[in-house]
């Protein structure tokens, strides 16, 4: 059974029609289908000419760039269902054709033939492609899951990217797609490993050396998550307060009341990583006092009664 494929198009369009194609490449997937403008159309002819599909043109952020001369811009998206016989693609308005590009009668063929690590965890990919036309790469990093552009239009045929802010782990991979604009393939390396990243914790309230009001409770606001930037499980937070346990379990907690002085507040992750504020907690007003009199003075009689 065919795998049905799409020619993912892209470019920019100026406000006097004039169209700048950019890169594009094949896709089984469509990740957002575009909203059509209903005035653009996108076909795909054979060699005669005959229309063979056609696709939805969106024109997105309409002001996204602008020349000297304050002619404005916006990003064409479309795609354009694949057939064997297509060959060349066409985008106009209306009556008006803006491009034309042949294809390629055959996708490029890659390999990748060399993945490094050096001492500094960067990763050194080589790789090996060939095609009627010039070519363009991309390279991604697999890893826990995820799929992390590191590399996007390059020329050359090696690419070294640091790995320090990503995730890790014992069957990481480098994905290299080449593609001349409209017609791509890709290529995977073997896996390897990368060391597993911790998590990263930030309180993100009260903020570092905030001041609090005496003798009120305050609501702690906290976040992990992991290299990727996936949230990490809430079981595993911890919050102490002055080194004494406060909540556990819960990114939004309460502490206090607080006495004045410094208070140190801190956040930790089961795997060990932590993060740490301090407030501060001005002396009491004589108003405050009065009030922490009275209500002292009515617990007290409150107590003698029960």
């Amino acid at each position: 059974m065919r795998t049905r494929r799409f020619l993912r198009f892209a470019g920019t369009l100026w406000e006097n029609d004039e169209f700048e194609p950019g890169v594009g490449w094949e896709t089984e997937r469509i990740a957002r289908r575009p909203d059509p403008n209903p005035e653009y159309v996108l076909w795909l002819a054979d060699a005669d000419g005959q229309r063979l599909t056609a696709g939805a043109i969106e024109l997105r952020g309409q002001a996204c760039r602008v020349q000297d001369d304050g002619m404005r811009a916006a990003k064409v998206l479309g795609y354009l269902p694949l057939h064997p016989d297509g060959r060349t693609v066409v985008f106009q308005h209306r009556d008006r054709v803006l491009h034309r590009a042949e294809l390629a009668e055959r996708a490029p063929s890659i390999t990748v033939s060399a993945v490094d690590i050096d001492d500094d965890q960067r990763v050194r990919v080589n790789w090996r492609a060939e095609h009627e036309r010039e070519l363009w790469y991309s390279v991604v990093l697999l890893a826990d899951g995820y799929a992390i552009p590191v590399g996007r239009e390059l020329r050359g045929t090696e690419f070294v990217f640091p790995t320090d802010d990503m995730p890790g782990g014992p069957r990481c991979a480098v994905a290299v797609l080449a593609t001349d604009g409209y017609r791509s393939s890709q290529s995977r390396s073997a896996t390897f490993t990368l060391p597993e990243r911790p998590v990263v914790v930030r309180v993100l309230a009260p903020g570092d050396g905030e001041t609090v009001a005496p003798d009120q409770p305050i609501s702690l606001l906290g976040h992990a998550h992991d290299a990727a930037g996936r949230p990490a499980p809430d079981d595993r937070l911890v919050w102490t307060v002055d080194g004494v346990p406060a909540a556990r379990g819960q990114r939004l907690a309460l502490a206090g009341p607080f006495e004045p002085g410094e208070h140190r507040i801190e956040l930790a992750y089961a795997d060990g990583a932590r993060a740490e504020i301090t407030v501060v907690v001005p002396e009491r007003s004589p108003a405050q006092r009065e009030w922490l009199r009275m209500v002292s003075d009515r617990g007290s009689v409150d107590v003698q009664r029960a």
